[in-house]
């Protein structure tokens, strides 16, 4: 397979044919929030839409989508950190948090908490 080549915040980056985003950021040291997404599984938007965690939400060509459900594309743009994305990070985290006010902060919750800027 051929290698697609993408721009993440501004840098360029190559990665293989049928990587997704949130793969290609992990490749690039970009950390994007996820709670639902486990190697070796499916994707949760793939298995059960309506429980995927929403976080890893991006800006791919001006349209904000699950990273862990897009596939690169070659020439993609990608931004983890327009005010569109982290404004969606903060409001679904918050949701999550609401949703669940008793569950045991794990490290991956408490990665997201903290970059989203949320005072527990």
């Amino acid at each position: 397979m051929a290698d697609l080549n993408l721009t993440l915040n501004g840098a360029s980056l190559s990665v293989p044919a049928g990587t997704n985003l949130l793969q290609a950021a992990r490749r690039a040291g970009v950390y994007v929030p996820h709670l639902c997404d486990y190697p070796g599984l499916a994707p949760l938007p793939d298995v059960v839409p309506d429980m995927a965690c929403q976080l890893c939400l991006v800006a791919a060509d001006g349209q904000l989508v699950l990273a862990c459900h897009t596939a690169v594309t070659d020439g993609m743009r990608v931004d983890t950190l327009t005010p569109a994305v982290t404004d969606a990070l903060r409001r679904n985290l918050q949701d999550i948090l609401r949703r669940y006010p008793a569950v045991e902060m794990t490290r991956e919750l408490k990665e997201a908490v903290e970059y989203a800027g949320i005072k527990e």
